[in-house]
């Protein structure tokens, strides 16, 4: 029935951009290979999947270590920054069709095909069919999907997840029967913790997710009971789907704990407002060694002490100064085009004496970065990024007006609902991402406010043909 509906039309669309991303891309090509994978985040998910591959477990690939560093592994030690999931995935692939990107390119365009039809659900269980399908559209042509599914990020299955979190929250808001209710919250649960297990980010999801939900059930009936019930079912079956990884941690390093990027994140965050780069991790070395521990015998879990220790002692001395930067990372992670990544899976030359976008955030301010960034425009750069900004002006358009019109936008009590619930964890993700400046940061805040404002903008379509209707009817006629 939804093929005729136009919901295939608008999956095409999605399936199709991804595709046609990853054909231009090519990464069967050498020199793509070497670019997707030779730097940052994503030379460690590859090197560490191999590692998986090959029976060695989950452990830190070698890499160069640099003296006087607390640095965030050492080579061959078990991985505890990042969970597994990502990984996991890639050895998934490279053990059935050899380590190639290719099969992992097209696997995650139809992953985030598949997370543009849950979002679609979502916003139809909400606001009807014709929210569905803006629902649909605005994230099926969404730049940073696009080129989230082209690069080894855990995005690129962490954010299909969240759109699965996403439908069964708006099951369980719409849910009448008790005993249906209960089931979508147990898979909500299961959902919470399988994108944990891709990106620690989920965790800080999860508490407001299940907060917002007790307060609508309590809302909802007044009963002590029946929201003390749901929200232990949440939260019972989300930690004991990441129950397995506490245990782990605990057999390796004797402590029951998740992972160590909370106190990474916010010594790295803080590290890149410094310059020499590295300035903050000497300090947290410096620190070890003078509480008698020899840094390079310390696990994971006891080096995010000094890392903690060190990153918080310099907010306390420059309070101000870092919350005035942390509104920055902020501002960019949401305007931020990509510039820097579509360069590198297009082949496109980047001009690498003017610096990288960490350099430019760091050392220059936000509109002298704007300005560094057109310096470098070139070749189909010239068209990603005014489509980039110009989806951008039509996103925040439609959520500027449905913020204006809000009793327009939102007319009962689950649309308004579901708004509040979605702003708020959009911020809550936005607000709690300490390190990152990558437009893929602002990836799961799409997710989350896509359904959100397609039935907003389906209830202020609703209401301005209405008012064009009846003002047509009081025209008298000659």
């Amino acid at each position: 029935m939804r093929v005729k509906e136009g919901y295939i039309y608008v999956l095409g669309l999605c399936l199709g951009l991804r595709l046609a991303t990853t054909l231009v891309v090519a990464p069967w090509r050498s020199e793509t290979e070497f670019a997707l994978i030779s730097f940052g985040d994503a030379w460690f998910y590859h090197h560490m999947a191999i590692n998986l591959l090959r029976g060695e477990g989950y452990t830190v690939p070698a890499y160069q270590v640099l003296p006087g560093m607390l640095q965030r592994a050492y080579p061959s030690e078990h991985e505890a920054l990042w969970p597994p999931g990502y990984s996991a995935f890639l050895a998934t692939l490279y053990a059935l069709f050899g380590v190639r990107l290719t099969p992992v390119l097209l696997a995650q365009g139809v992953l985030s095909t598949v997370g543009c039809w849950f979002l679609m659900r979502a916003a139809e269980a909400i606001g009807g069919r014709r929210a569905g399908l803006w629902a649909g559209g605005l994230y099926a042509v969404e730049p940073t999907s696009i080129l989230c599914a082209n690069r080894l990020v855990s995005e690129s299955i962490f954010a299909p997840l969240l759109c699965l979190c996403v439908f069964l929250l708006s099951q369980a808001l719409m849910a009448a029967d008790v005993r249906r209710r209960l089931v979508v919250l147990m898979g909500l649960g299961v959902a919470l913790g399988a994108a944990t297990w891709a990106r620690v980010n989920a965790i800080p999801i999860a508490g407001v997710l299940a907060l917002m939900l007790g307060i609508v059930y309590w809302h909802n009936t007044r009963c002590l009971r029946q929201v003390a019930t749901a929200t232990l079912i949440i939260i019972g079956v989300y930690l004991i789907t990441l129950a397995p990884w506490h245990w782990r941690n605990y057999r390796l390093f004797g402590v029951w704990a998740f992972s160590t990027a909370a106190d990474f994140n916010l010594l790295s965050g803080s590290d890149y407002l410094h310059q020499p780069e590295g300035t903050l991790y000497r300090k947290a070395y410096q620190a070890a060694r003078a509480a008698g521990e020899d840094p390079r015998r310390l696990n994971p879990f006891q080096r995010a002490r000094y890392w903690r220790q060190t990153a918080l002692n310099e907010w306390r001395n420059a309070p101000g100064y870092y919350f005035r930067r942390h509104l920055e990372r902020m501002v960019i992670v949401v305007t931020n085009p990509g510039i820097t990544h579509w360069g590198i899976i297009l082949r496109i030359e980047m001009p690498r004496d003017k610096g990288a976008v960490r350099d430019v955030w760091t050392t220059r301010s936000i509109w002298q970065a704007g300005r560094e960034y057109l310096s470098r425009l070139s070749g189909a750069l010239w068209l990603i990024i005014p489509y980039t900004f110009a989806y951008l002006a039509i996103y925040f358009g439609i959520l500027i007006a449905c913020v204006v019109r809000w009793r327009t936008a939102f007319v009962n009590l689950n649309d308004s609902r579901l708004a509040i619930i979605m702003a708020l964890i959009a911020f809550i993700n936005l607000a709690t991402n300490i390190v990152n400046i990558d437009p893929r940061m602002r990836l799961p805040i799409m997710v989350f406010l896509t359904p959100a404002l397609a039935v907003g903008l389906t209830n202020l379509l609703r209401h301005r043909r209405r008012a064009a209707d009846n003002h047509s009817c009081r025209v008298p006629h000659g």
